[in-house]
């Protein structure tokens, strides 16, 4: 059997030098599948609004808002080509 190890670093918990602090309140989801521009916006106006979301349903609901607000956006923004590609198709 194959045994994988993982890299230790000298101190337990010591964080290697390369690992850029994580920043709260950013989706990865976002920065992979929308431009810089959208996505940057689309972050900027989701800060925005989620203290609102935490004050009003608290944190759990305000989370979840959050993700299905991303997913809305994401899926938005990719369906709009796809459904001009298939008007050309079904026009033919």
């Amino acid at each position: 059997m194959l045994k994988i190890k993982a890299a230790k670093s000298k101190k337990a918990g010591e964080a290697t030098k390369t690992a850029a602090p994580k920043r709260r309140g950013r989706s990865f989801l976002l920065d992979l599948l929308l431009p810089m521009a959208i996505a940057k916006d689309v972050q900027a106006n989701l800060n925005e609004v989620m203290p609102v979301w935490l004050e009003q349903h608290g944190q759990r609901k305000a989370r979840f808002i959050r993700a299905v607000q991303i997913g809305r956006i994401i899926i938005g923004h990719w369906s709009r080509p796809l459904v001009k590609m298939a008007r050309r198709f079904v026009g033919l």
